[in-house]
């Protein structure tokens, strides 16, 4: 869990396949060419295992694969030699993968703390890698790697006064979480280059904050456990009301966009890996955002305002806005019931949540409820207090009444008053 913003640690501790370099694919490849001339089915094997731990020496893969997989005693030599095979398949590969972005503002971000690398690469070739790549000079704190165990290096520099107590280790593996628990670290899990099967489901069950790329570092503002993605010109109420109580809940604020612009917005995560995202001159004036569940999404076009709202997401669903729309007050936007209804004789769930889609210039007016499963066309008007339970995806139509019908067609509308 991240505790704080990333500039009050003092210690950062990185990783280096996955996080720093774009490299795991790199090293998933060269221990399946190391080993291939044992055949396919052996050197997949070694694949399969150093993909399921990440993060982990490749003495103990190599040493497993002759080992476990092999069946065979081990030898120096040959250990030696697989080992050297390895390094010559990925040295000259390291020394022209990706590198993640946003690394030198992200130092200057936290120049107060100190970075290090641990890493399950090897030492003398990650030393050398860096400092070929010209970004050694970063990791002030120094550059580690096997053959000792990321445990033992956290635990050995901590104990050197090189790791703070108030440090956070960003990684991409199992494993790395592990080693950081192992020294009540706090840990970051970084996204983009993972390996990691079904890593939203890992990241939730273990409360693991997670970012897509180090570059995100630069842009997030944590406020209550929630991430914010803040562009330029935007304006978020300082009073905005936030209850959260899952992970990874992440807010996105595009240019010139607003929210809580005439009054503070209460927002609740009841989940995880739920999302806001404004879009370019988009405007929340007040309102109530609710998530319950995980994996929901409420988005909102560019130069679409909405008054005092209340958006009611469920089990995974989402609701979305098109551009240029505008939402009048005391309109309700709900993609559940929030109870069951039940067939009585097959108990089969009647009312599953479903999500809710507008198109593009679409009038809401005040008091009205937009249910779970309506997707609504452009150029559309709902009258006050119609109850939408249906979608409407004929253009230029006005929908009113209770149960919502189209009322008159050949409707257009602009937001300037009557003349």
């Amino acid at each position: 869990m991240l505790k704080s913003e990333i500039s009050k640690y003092k210690t950062i501790v990185f990783d280096c396949d996955g996080v720093v370099l774009n490299s795991n694919k790199i090293k998933t490849q060269a221990f399946y060419e190391t080993t291939k001339h044992y055949g396919h089915e052996q050197a997949q094997a070694l694949v399969d295992f150093h993909i399921q731990n990440g993060g982990i020496s490749r003495y103990i893969k190599i040493e497993y694969f002759l080992t476990d997989i092999l069946g065979k005693e081990l030898k120096e030599k040959e250990l030696k030699g697989l080992l050297e095979n390895f390094s010559d398949e990925v040295k000259k590969s390291l020394l022209n993968c990706e590198i993640a972005s946003g690394l030198e503002l992200l130092r200057e971000k936290t120049k107060d703390a100190n970075w290090l690398i641990v890493s399950g690469g090897d030492q003398n070739e990650l030393r050398e890698v860096f400092t070929q790549r010209g970004i050694n000079k970063l990791f002030d704190g120094g550059i580690f790697g096997s053959p000792d165990d990321k445990k033992l290096i956290l635990a050995r520099e901590i104990e050197q006064g090189n790791i703070s107590e108030n440090a956070i280790f960003l990684g991409d593996s199992k494993y790395d979480f592990e080693a950081s628990q192992s020294c009540n670290m706090d840990f970051l899990f970084i996204s983009d280059w993972t390996e990691v099967n079904n890593w939203h489901s890992w990241c939730e069950s273990n409360v693991i904050n997670e970012v897509k790329k180090l570059n995100d570092l630069n842009e997030v503002v944590f406020k209550d456990g929630v991430q914010f993605y803040i562009n330029k010109e935007v304006f978020i109420h300082p009073d905005t009301k936030i209850t959260n109580k899952g992970v990874n809940n992440k807010i996105f604020l595009h240019y010139k966009s607003s929210f809580g612009k005439n009054s503070p917005i209460r927002v609740e995560f009841i989940g995880s890996f739920n999302s806001i995202s404004l879009s370019k001159m988009s405007q929340i004036k007040r309102g109530h955002c609710r998530f319950t569940g995980n994996r929901n999404k409420l988005s909102f076009g560019k130069k679409t305002t909405v008054g005092n709202s209340y958006f009611l997401v469920d089990n995974g669903t989402k609701i979305n806005l098109g551009e240029d729309c505008m939402v009048s007050y005391q309109v309700e936007f709900r993609t559940t019931d929030a109870h069951s209804l039940l067939d009585t004789e097959t108990g089969k769930l009647i009312n599953q949540p479903q999500g809710i889609s507008l198109g593009n210039h679409v009038w809401v007016g005040k008091g009205a409820l937009i249910m779970q499963g309506v997707m609504l066309g452009n150029n559309i008007v709902v009258g006050t207090r119609a109850t939408v339970t249906k979608s409407f995806n004929e253009e230029n139509i006005a929908i009113a009444g209770v149960p919502a019908k189209i009322v008159r067609k050949n409707v257009g509308w602009d937001r300037s008053p009557p003349k």
